[in-house]
């Protein structure tokens, strides 16, 4: 329940703003740590643009660390 109210943006009203990031339910093909994080969404570049769109931002105005 928490995640399909999270997803549809139904608890951005108050102060708390929640995204759960979680490994999809499908098969990701064999390849190395960062390939699989890639397919399923879950790389570095997909939780800072998960972030900065929660805080409202872009990443023009908030300069982000590269791994």
């Amino acid at each position: 329940m928490l995640h399909y109210l999270a997803l549809s943006g139904a608890l951005d009203h108050g102060t708390l703003k929640v995204r759960p990031m979680v490994l999809p339910d499908k098969y990701i093909e064999a390849g190395s740590q960062a390939e699989q994080y890639e397919e399923a969404g879950l790389s570095t570049r997909f939780i800072e643009a998960t972030a900065l769109k929660l805080l409202d931002t872009s990443t023009a105005d908030v300069e982000v660390s590269a791994q």
